[in-house]
């Protein structure tokens, strides 16, 4: 298993780790402190496409399953039910329908000068 870290001028870290075939199977992210905040598992099928996301809590806590057809569109799920979520810096956390999430990407400084 290959891994790639990528780490902050705050001392967080991201690590992605690749399996044999080189396909992306897990990504962490860590506090200063390498203390886990979240976690991605990636979820292949026979065809090598990822069908599916598993989104874990530092503690290990099942948060969220995205579920994805062949062309990596997400599938709606016919059972849609309310969606938790945590910041990545632990600061909110709540409930927000599916397909609701408020999700912002911010600019941050990945280099290691």
């Amino acid at each position: 298993m290959r891994r790639e870290i990528e780490t902050f001028d705050d001392g967080a870290q991201t690590v992605r780790l690749f399996d044999a075939n080189n396909r992306l199977v897990r990504i962490e992210t860590y506090a200063s402190g390498n203390a886990l905040k979240a976690a991605i598992h990636y979820l292949y099928d026979k065809a090598d496409n990822n069908v599916e996301r598993i989104v874990y809590s530092g503690s290990g806590e099942e948060l969220r399953r995205l579920y994805f057809d062949a062309d990596g569109n997400e599938i709606a799920d016919t059972n849609a039910a309310p969606v938790r979520w945590a910041a990545m810096d632990g600061s909110d956390e709540g409930f927000d329908p599916k397909g609701s999430e408020q999700l912002s990407a911010k600019e941050t400084n990945t280099s290691n000068e």
